[in-house]
């Protein structure tokens, strides 16, 4: 990416939401709760990286039963037949669809789909690069993104050593929360600390 000018701007604004840090402290067992729900938020996401590898292994079972199976031959058989042709057809008709539609979409060979139509080797293609394509964005996020500091100081530090390679997204402060502090209070304070660089100004956003 770093090839390309365009590319690489893009990269450098995407670089701390995907790969950055999440930066908390106090790290106590009641923040720890609050981490638990937030991070579970991040790792929910991790399917999508997993998605590859299980479609790598469903994508032939698939292509060979659309293609090869009994199950779809007596269904391409009876679309031809009409006597069952008009019994799909009665079931299509609320439908946009035709049986020759259907027919169509189901054909085993490429050439047998007239002007260009819809065929299910086309679904299968498109289904196939828009899951390998997520399943390859999601190698380039971070998900174990918060990590704890012992104090704002701390925190502040770690912050500027992780800009610098652009692998700071934002710190959380408690102020409220006691060093090891078990239970959290009726009222939650927090602040959040961010590269400036990333922060709308305020007097930006009133003038909008």
């Amino acid at each position: 990416m770093d090839s390309n000018p365009m590319s690489r701007m893009i990269w450098q604004a995407l670089k701390p939401l995907l790969m950055g840090k999440i930066l908390y402290t106090p790290h106590t067992p009641a923040t720890q709760r609050i981490i638990h729900e937030v991070n579970r938020t991040f790792q929910e996401l991790g399917v999508f990286r997993d998605l590859g590898g299980m479609w790598d292994e469903m994508r032939p079972k698939v292509w060979d039963f659309m293609e090869n199976s009994e199950q779809m031959d007596v269904i391409r058989t009876l679309l031809k037949n009409n006597l069952t042709a008009k019994f799909f057809h009665a079931q299509l008709a609320n439908t946009d669809w035709t049986v020759a539609d259907v027919s169509t979409f189901l054909s085993k060979q490429p050439g047998q789909a007239p002007g260009g139509a819809l065929t299910w080797r086309e679904v299968f293609n498109e289904t196939d690069q828009a899951i390998m394509s997520i399943s390859r964005f999601m190698e380039c996020v971070n998900l174990d993104k918060l990590e704890p500091v012992s104090s704002e100081e701390r925190l502040v530090n770690q912050s500027m050593v992780l800009l610098e390679d652009r692998k700071f997204w934002a710190g959380i402060v408690f102020p409220d929360i006691e060093p090891n502090a078990t239970e959290l209070p009726a009222k939650l304070n927090y602040k959040i600390r961010m590269d400036i660089d990333n922060v709308e100004r305020t007097n930006k956003i009133k003038d909008a």
